[in-house]
């Protein structure tokens, strides 16, 4: 989901407004690739010729991929840089904020405490988050949040984002009292609408349960047991020391990306709150398909298309159908994919799973969501491996 945002928290360094004071596009050597730390995979001139040839059409400042079989990596480099001033080569290790791709993990999240019996998917929203909210509230359950079917709206309200500096503002008690005044789009179960504010309040659902933030949960449940080294949540408070810088194109240079912190803090919900590098998601790739996170059942769920999660053809990433935290589509030659894409102001991403053949591709880019498209890319990359036919 490419949308989230972008005209609303980014703050260009040198000014809004297309000033073409940054890094000039064609400026640096178009050829810098770094391949993993102690990699022995073999060369593959056709998929680096390739990735080149697309950052130089895209004009993206730098890009990771990694290509995963049957839970192996069997490709994982990088292009361009992270940091066009100095300049600094993209490095595989670098993090992303993964934007919309962090709905899988807190889908998972959820999946996990209904696997320990601390939730139902049938369970009502109203019954973790209070009951005064709009007409038709109290009918919404956690499954139809998981699969964009309760009717909530895609983001806050222009007034949150106006108000999002006060003192308080994105404080989960906050966001939670604004988010319960929305009015629905339809009634809970009937349609489908993608819906970040969905996904914040399964976050808030998490800490309810547990206790404590929901990214400590996903941090200690997740990230620490598979060993992903570089994942951590979102916060306003972090260096962006091991984290690709964010760019964005105007007037033919790129422009270095900063971020209101309390938009930061806003990102950290979640819709939007988890950051790692290609070689981590890898990582979660190899977790996904050996089946160790989830019971089958629940897992199971995550792919399988949810009632009423019908996806307008075209309109997002390439599915049809919807589960939990991924779109879902079956190629012409049916093959069944399940997908996602995220973008923020400054990154744009995609991953890529074909189930049947077991393949896995991630990109993830540090060009603005409105300005680069890694779908294509992915999509090609999988071609060029024999992930499709």
């Amino acid at each position: 989901m490419k949308t989230l945002l972008s005209l609303l928290l980014a703050a260009l360094v040198a000014g809004c407004g297309g000033s073409d004071t940054g890094t000039p596009a064609a400026s640096l050597p178009p050829t810098s690739t770094t391949r993993a730390d102690a990699s022995a995979q073999a060369d593959r001139p056709d998929v680096d010729a390739y990735l080149q040839s697309q950052l130089a059409a895209q004009h993206i400042p730098g890009a990771s991929l990694a290509v995963m079989h049957d839970g192996q990596i069997v490709y994982a480099k990088s292009y361009g840089y992270s940091d066009t001033v100095a300049p600094v080569p993209m490095r595989p290790e670098l993090r992303f904020p993964l934007a919309s791709i962090s709905k899988q993990f807190v889908a998972t999240a959820v999946l996990m405490l209904v696997d320990e019996g601390r939730l139902g998917l049938d369970d009502k929203l109203a019954a973790y988050l209070g009951s005064d909210g709009p007409p038709g509230w109290n009918d919404i359950t956690l499954r139809q949040v998981l699969s964009h079917t309760a009717g909530l709206p895609a983001l806050p309200d222009q007034g949150f984002f106006d108000g999002i500096d006060a003192p308080g503002a994105t404080t989960e008690a906050a966001m939670l009292a604004r988010f319960r005044t929305y009015p629905l789009l339809f009634p809970p179960g009937t349609a489908w609408s993608y819906s970040n504010v969905g996904y914040d309040l399964l976050g808030f659902v998490v800490s309810r349960v547990t206790g404590a933030f929901y990214g400590d949960f996903i941090e200690q449940r997740i990230f620490a047991p598979l060993g992903m080294a570089s994942a951590r949540m979102l916060r306003s408070t972090d260096t962006l020391q091991g984290t690709a810088n964010g760019y964005t194109l105007a007037r033919g240079a790129w422009q270095p990306l900063q971020i209101d912190p309390a938009a930061v803090d806003y990102l950290s919900t979640g819709a939007s709150g988890i950051q790692m590098s290609a070689l981590d998601l890898a990582k979660w790739d190899a977790a996904l398909g050996a089946g160790i996170l989830l019971s089958p059942q629940s897992q199971a769920l995550m792919w399988t298309p949810a009632p009423a999660a019908i996806v307008t053809p075209g309109s997002y990433d390439w599915g049809s159908a919807y589960g939990f935290g991924w779109f879902l589509a079956t190629l012409p030659n049916g093959q069944h994919v399940a997908s996602h894409s995220g973008g923020l102001p400054g990154y744009c991403h995609e991953f890529i799973r074909y189930r049947d053949t077991k393949w896995s591709v991630v990109v993830l880019t540090n060009l603005d969501e409105n300005q680069a498209d890694p779908k294509p890319i992915a999509q090609e990359v999988g071609r060029l491996f024999g992930a499709t036919p």
